[in-house]
């Protein structure tokens, strides 16, 4: 008997529910709530990323070492980059790791700076997830690793440098994986998970050198959370410190094999008053410090001077609330001290933010050339900043536990959580709206449509060319030039002469080889680093009495005169 339109055949749609019910019986295993909304969210990551930069990752004077240095990998003439001068010199002021992998995607048939922005999405989701999954495993709270994995995805300083053509991706990746995998090996000891967190610490260090606060955070997790028996947490710390600096070892054993390399930075341990010399680490620390404040520029301004104090105040009184937590935690919780998750994460993102800053403070003390204020930015202080942030979210955990019954606690953490994500988003979007319609760097619509370059393009090939922007010139037009003196050197000129009048080599060559200054008006910034008030009247005297080539929207091209001039 047929049954009409309107009625429902129950042995089909009994077998209709039957299939069903065995379809998401299946799924169930493998699509749970939350590693498929952590999934979403670094896709969506990874997706923000690719839409930020169709005109490609943003390139300067670093990024252009990594590019070129790759593409020299791929055309067989070594890791490193061609000088003015012709002279091969091999890369040694950063690790070798990122421009090698950027050299990988080239033996695959990609172009270098296509396979570095793909790369890029590929580790900004693999960081989301990673920052999640830190999160979770040591608070088991889904809501965290959520809140966590929103505020690296959206965290504009993050989104900056995972736009550009820069390592720290890699590090980032390979670091907080390291100490996830250690972590792990703190609860199961499975010893594949102890020596992959060596392994991996070793590809953060030939990523960026600051890579050994990983294995100093990783040599401390051990040491304090480690296996019970002296024997055994010793060999453990060995086997780890081995896997992790031996690659270290090897790259910098190869690098004084090379009589070609002149290191950049020398150590130097006569600094003379020690905290007058780490001025531009209080400096730029309490002001970069400062501007994680969300909506800092809507408040009060504050004098400097209370600056440090306050946010000295707030971290003595994060540290007390964090100690009381933990020990009202401890008192519900039986698990013993050494295996406890919770303060495993705390003590090791804490940590990892410290030496950062210690190491930042090394390197402005005692090595020459210094860095100075100009260089203490948000790239440089994001890896204390990713520290301080996985630090935050397991105080909070500990705080819920410690006073379970207080509701308002977790009130008052989701609204600090919705603040702060609220604040990145409106940076973040308007630096992603920005990136994509003008890009950034020498791939911006700016520098390609250069008029300065242009006219590079028509001078004789062999033309030596002095320049402000020599990174620019040889990523854009492979054409390797000689930086001004001064810029390198980081050094004043005094008194004021105009280029071409001294002794260097490069002015030399201007002078007595009729080289090319091209001069570029974005290189203000440069100049005013070391001459403030005072750059203005340093570039007229620098181009007082050359004869002007060409005159461009973007800059100038310069040669020295002849005698009849």
């Amino acid at each position: 008997m047929q049954s009409s339109p309107g009625q429902r055949n129950p042995s089909g749609f009994s077998r209709q529910a039957s299939w069903l019910a065995t379809v998401a019986g299946a799924a169930r295993p493998v699509i749970r709530p939350l590693p498929t909304t952590i999934g979403v969210l670094a896709l969506c990551a990874s997706l923000l990323v690719i839409y930020a930069t169709p005109l490609g990752p943003w390139v300067f004077s670093d990024s252009t070492e990594y590019i070129v240095s790759a593409r020299n990998v791929l055309s067989g003439r070594g890791l490193g980059l061609i000088q003015a001068s012709g002279e091969f010199q091999p890369i040694y002021l950063h690790p070798p790791l990122y421009p090698l992998i950027l050299a990988g995607g080239g033996f695959l048939g990609i172009d270098v700076a296509a396979w570095a922005r793909v790369l890029n999405a590929i580790l900004f989701g693999g960081t989301v997830m990673l920052v999640a999954g830190l999160i979770h495993y040591a608070t088991k709270s889904a809501w965290m690793a959520i809140a966590s994995a929103l505020t690296v995805a959206i965290n504009p300083v993050m989104l900056r440098l995972y736009t550009g053509a820069m390592p720290e991706p890699v590090f980032f990746v390979a670091g907080l994986g390291a100490m996830l995998l250690l972590m792990s090996y703190l609860s199961l000891r499975t010893p594949w998970r102890l020596g992959a967190a060596g392994i991996l610490s070793g590809v953060a260090i030939l990523t960026r050198y600051p890579g050994v606060v990983f294995v100093a955070v990783g040599v401390l997790g051990l040491a304090l959370f480690g296996n019970a028996g002296l024997k055994r947490r010793t060999r453990d710390i060995g086997l780890f410190a081995v896997l992790a600096l031996l690659p270290l070892v090897v790259w910098q054993a190869w690098l004084g094999s090379q009589y070609e390399v002149a290191f950049g930075r020398q150590w130097n341990f006569e600094t003379g008053n020690l905290w007058q010399g780490l001025v531009p680490v209080r400096i730029g620390v309490t002001t970069n410090v400062w501007g994680w404040i969300p909506y800092n520029l809507s408040l009060p301004p504050v004098p400097y001077f209370l600056k440090p104090r306050l946010l000295l105040l707030a971290a003595g009184l994060t540290v007390a609330l964090a100690a009381i937590s933990m020990t009202r935690a401890g008192r519900r919780d039986p698990t013993p001290w050494r295996m406890a998750r919770s303060p495993q994460l705390l003590v090791l993102s804490t940590a990892s933010a410290v030496l950062n800053l210690g190491i930042l403070a090394g390197a402005v003390a005692y090595t020459l050339p210094a860095l100075d204020l100009g260089d203490i930015d948000s790239r440089i202080l994001l890896p204390t900043q990713i520290g301080l942030m996985l630090a935050a979210f397991t105080v909070a955990h500990l705080t819920l536990r410690a006073w379970p019954k207080w509701s308002w606690i977790r009130w008052l953490e989701s609204a600090a959580a919705i603040l702060f994500l609220s604040w990145y988003l409106s940076q973040s979007w308007e630096f992603v709206a920005d990136m994509r319609q003008d890009g950034a760097g020498y791939t911006s619509r700016e520098w390609r449509n250069s008029p300065t370059l242009k006219a590079i393009e028509n001078l004789p090939p062999d033309l030596p060319l002095i320049s402000s922007e020599s990174a620019a010139l040889t990523f854009l037009l492979d054409r390797p030039a000689y930086d001004i003196p001064e810029l390198v050197r980081g050094e004043e000129t005094r008194p004021f002469v105009r280029f071409g009048d001294g002794q260097d080599l490069e002015e030399r060559l201007f002078r007595e080889e009729g080289a090319a200054l091209v001069f570029f008006d974005l290189s203000y910034g440069h100049f005013f680093r070391l001459y403030e008030d005072e750059t203005e009247e340093r570039l007229q005297v620098l181009i007082h009495g050359l004869r002007e080539h060409g005159r461009y929207a973007d800059g100038a091209i310069y040669f020295y005169p002849s005698s009849e001039e």
